[in-house]
């Protein structure tokens, strides 16, 4: 039984729980950062050895028989064919009950002036600290989102607040060399004056020796499709330029990526 195997499975892994720094932060960091959240914890020994097969479809069977049921693609797919994917899979499930039950947030822990000290069984030279605060991330509290085709335009309403940032990820080297001028148009045209547009990705540089894991992604995207590629920095950068907007930073990023950060004109 599988729930069986898994149960014996957590169990024998109780006694190395606290046995190094690593193995504290790795059973309690996610309770403490969800302010003690049971849900992001690990359960006491005790309550994990009672579980059986009929607890466990006792447990979970409510929970996934009502309520809506969120569904994410990823993927090199376009809206239209994950619209038919989903309506031939999930959506031709029956009709389900709305769920009357409403989860507890998801809570942040209070700022703390003095840190939380937990403890190991293992060596004593061994420690480590973690510091964490809130940000944003993920598709969580998105308030509103839209389908933005640079070529196509326009971009949101002009009548709409001016950005104070834009962020592009691995765009331009995947789309035809048009859309990075449709892109620096359309930022230049949506900052707010001194807002920023930033652009994630690999690059070729004039003056920087490009390394071999990016010379062969730019081989393999244009024998897929000769209208990509790695673009080169100075292009891209004279593209904005011609918009409006100056490279102010540089940075190196992992896996020979680069974060190019340009500011719109002060007027």
């Amino acid at each position: 039984n599988p729930v069986l195997r898994a149960r014996a499975a957590m169990v024998s892994g109780y006694d190395g729980l606290d046995a190094s720094p690593s193995a504290v932060i790795q059973s309690r960091l996610e309770e403490q950062l969800h302010a003690e959240d049971p849900r992001w914890g690990t359960p006491p020994l005790k309550d994990v050895q009672a579980i059986t097969p009929a607890s466990f479809k006792d447990f979970w069977a409510p929970l996934l028989a009502s309520g809506p049921i969120e569904v994410q693609v990823f993927g090199d797919v376009t809206v239209d064919q994950a619209a038919a994917a989903v309506a031939k899979t999930f959506g031709a499930l029956p009709p389900r009950p709305v769920s009357a039950a409403t989860p507890p947030p998801v809570k942040f822990p209070a700022h703390n002036a003095t840190p939380l000290t937990l403890r190991h069984d293992g060596d004593d030279t061994q420690a480590a600290a973690a510091i964490a605060w809130p940000t944003g991330s993920g598709s969580a509290d998105i308030a509103e989102s839209r389908r933005l085709d640079v070529l196509a335009g326009p971009w949101p309403p002009a009548d709409d607040a001016p950005f104070d940032a834009v962020f592009c990820a691995n765009m331009l080297h995947i789309a035809p060399w048009p859309a990075c001028g449709a892109l620096m148009r359309g930022a230049a045209a949506r900052l707010a004056p001194g807002g920023l547009l930033l652009t994630y990705g690999p690059y070729l540089e004039d003056d920087v020796p490009a390394a071999a894991s990016n010379l062969e992604f730019d081989a393999w995207l244009r024998a897929r499709d000769p209208a990509s590629g790695l673009r080169r920095r100075e292009a891209v950068v004279a593209e904005a330029a011609a918009a409006g907007l100056l490279l102010r930073e540089r940075l190196a990023m992992p896996a020979n990526n680069l974060m190019l950060v340009f500011e719109a004109a002060l007027p």
